[in-house]
Formats: structure tokens, C-alpha cells, sequence
């Protein structure tokens, strides 16, 4: 049922598109970007190579193409960066605090929800 819907014509669909707004943004930055849709990779203007879920440390470039699973191509756009601005405030605050470090971890959410940073933050 997930691949059909991933794959098929109804529900949310993949699309490629470039934004020079996030020119410079690192794929972590990003991923905050978009309140209707959900960045999982990158189409490199380089070299047309596609990076699913590429290292968050990755910088946009000039021509990239963003990968994004959305309802439709024209139901979603790059948002003002506030959510992520956040997270930074909240990070320096618990950067102070001593809390021993776990190892790396990629997560990939799939799906958004507007109150999505409350549910990070917890």
C-alpha cells in the first residue's frame, strides 16, 4: 500500500525543483524549509547524480534540484526559515547543559505536520 501510493498517480507524488533562496543552505537546513512537502534528496548540477537522503553536512549549489515528496508541484514552497532559527536558539541552549553525546543518527522524516518542531523538541 506505501509503494503504491509512493509510485502511483493518487496521493503524494516525487518532484524535482531549484530555489535560489536555498543556494548555500546545508540538506539540514533545508529539510525546515518546506511546510508542504518533505526534502529527501538532492539532483546534483555537477554531475545529474541523485543523492537520497544525502549528508546533512551536503551545501547546496547553484542549479541543485531538490527532491521532494509533496502533494502536487504546485502545493508547496520554500518557507521563511523560522522553524530552523528556532531549533538553532533551542540547540545553544542545550548545548550548555552537560549531556553526554550518542553516536551519529540520519533520520529521514516522511510526512510534515505544522506543530512538527513541538514533537521534535520533546
Amino acid at each position: 500500500h506505501v509503494l503504491e501510493s509512493l509510485l502511483g498517480f493518487d496521493g503524494d507524488e516525487f518532484y524535482f525543483d531549484s530555489w535560489a533562496g536555498l543556494v548555500g543552505c546545508t540538506f539540514l537546513q533545508i529539510t525546515c524549509r518546506f511546510d508542504d512537502a518533505v526534502p529527501i534528496g538532492v539532483k546534483r548540477a555537477s554531475d545529474s547524480r541523485i543523492d537520497i537522503n544525502p549528508p546533512n553536512d551536503y551545501v547546496i549549489q547553484p542549479g541543485d534540484q531538490i527532491l521532494c515528496l509533496a502533494e502536487d508541484n504546485d502545493t508547496y514552497t520554500v518557507n521563511d526559515a523560522s522553524f530552523y532559527q528556532q531549533i538553532n536558539k533551542d540547540k545553544l541552549k542545550v548545548a550548555s547543559l552537560a549531556i553526554p553525546m550518542r553516536g551519529k543518527e540520519k533520520l529521514l522524516f516522511c510526512g510534515w505536520r505544522r506543530d512538527m518542531a513541538d514533537m521534535i523538541v520533546q
